[in-house]
């Protein structure tokens, strides 16, 4: 017995001892001392746009103003929702933490008034889900501002999709359902060339290449390193860099009248369109 007791205790040390190492690696390969400030904005950052399209977050506010605190280097960061109601014109600021211990403190970024559409997005049609928004459109009068969701067929390229709508786009999805809730996307909402730490601009000018072309330079430049990093906000490196490949668009949300909803949920190329939110026009 006092053999089986040894044994026992050994492999409870042993079991204790991998625990622990694990943990240790863990927190090695997701340590914020390891990031640089610049590769914090350029992964970080970016990654967070990324896996929350219902949000524009401010690039070109306070840029690259990290602050060493006793926290550990903070990024302080602003957010909207999408669109251009009331609630879009409120700005809120949160902070990216590095800490000393190695952790990543992400900003608190609450459900918006869009999720719901955004995970319905490339699943399969709910019942009497796109029949609620087909018959909203129908009653809206002119002089209102809808806030909505765009969902195509099939993904087109965005040349093709100069053919059926290309203004007032608030954020590209640049992929269909995924298993965290809400596509992948895009939007083009920083004004200079550099505020996403990469440039978005075509050589030599000040003009920004296309959304897809932004999405995929940025991808280009994450490492098999940035992989925890991308995890730890919703992300797969694989998936990204597939969506790159593809380099199309499945849909967008944009605001616009609801004249021009009724006319794109009409369109054999659009699968469905969700209504998000409705504002006067001077709202």
């Amino acid at each position: 017995m006092r053999k089986v007791h040894a044994r026992w205790t050994y492999l409870a040390a042993g079991c204790a001892f991998v625990a622990l190492l694990v943990v240790l690696l863990v927190r090695v390969s997701l340590s914020g001392d390891e990031l640089s400030d610049e590769r914090a904005h350029l992964v970080l950052r970016n990654a967070l746009a990324v896996a929350n399209p219902d949000y524009e977050i401010a690039f070109d506010w306070a840029r690259g103003s990290w602050k060493r605190t006793e926290r550990g280097r903070e990024l302080s960061m602003a957010f909207s929702e999408q669109g251009s109601g009331p609630e879009a014109h409120t700005t809120w600021t949160d902070a990216l933490v590095l800490s000393h211990s190695g952790d990543v403190r992400l900003p608190v970024i609450p459900r918006s008034r869009m999720a719901a559409a955004l995970e319905e997005f490339g699943a399969p049609a709910r019942a009497g889900g796109a029949g609620e928004s087909s018959a909203l459109l129908k009653e809206l009068p002119d002089g209102l501002q809808v806030e909505g969701v765009v969902e195509l067929r099939a993904p087109l390229d965005l040349m093709a999709l100069r053919g059926l709508w290309t203004t007032n786009i608030d954020v590209f999805l640049l992929s269909g359902a995924r298993p965290q809730g809400k596509p992948l996307s895009w939007d083009t909402g920083a004004v200079y060339c550099g505020s996403r730490g990469f440039d978005t601009c075509a050589a030599g000018t000040t003009g920004r290449v296309p959304a897809t072309e932004q999405f995929r330079r940025w991808v280009s430049l994450l490492r098999e390193d940035d992989r925890p990093y991308l995890e730890r906000v919703g992300l797969e490196l694989s998936e990204l860099r597939a969506a790159a490949d593809e380099a199309k668009v499945h849909g967008w949300a944009m605001t616009a009248s609801p004249g021009t909803f009724r006319a794109l949920a009409r369109d054999p190329r659009v699968r469905r369109v969700s209504v998000v939110s409705v504002t006067p026009e001077d709202g």
